[in-house]
């Protein structure tokens, strides 16, 4: 089966545009993309999904590590994280602006998947050598073999 769309640049667009209806994507771009109109939904598989987390980090190098500390806990404050998880979509692990999200986005599935689902999962980790493994398949499934 030919693959229909890779975009990492805006996953949502497809299933926005009406090209696509199955296929994988980010919780949070799917999230943004019903909070604009489109009848999308996620569904965990019963047998696990996949979890990876995006991190803050200052790289060794940094030129102004002081700046970039301020920006983090700027980011981490309450109201901002709870502004920063709704406007993108994507879940705060900040549980004090957990507390502060609208009823619709906290209760929401796809952002905050039940414990079940979690315990299901399996985190997405560097598979090493593995990655030309990966790659491989990755450009037959993008060229549909």
């Amino acid at each position: 089966m030919p693959a229909a769309a890779f975009n990492s640049d805006n996953p949502a667009n497809p299933y926005m545009e009406g090209e696509v209806n199955l296929g994988m994507i980010w919780n949070g771009s799917a999230f943004v993309a019903r909070q604009a109109g489109t009848p999308i939904d996620v569904v965990w598989p019963k047998e696990g999904g996949i979890f990876w987390m995006d991190s803050l980090a200052i790289p060794a190098n940094a030129k102004n590590k002081e700046g970039a500390l301020k920006l983090i806990n700027f980011l981490l404050r309450p109201d901002v994280a709870k502004q920063v998880a709704e406007t993108i979509g994507y879940p705060t692990p900040n549980l004090a602006a957990r507390k502060l999200l609208s009823p619709e986005v906290a209760n929401d599935k796809t952002l905050y998947p039940d414990a079940e689902t979690i315990k299901n999962g399996e985190w997405q980790n560097d598979v090493g050598a593995a990655s030309s493994i990966y790659e491989e398949y990755y450009q037959k499934l993008k060229a549909g073999r």
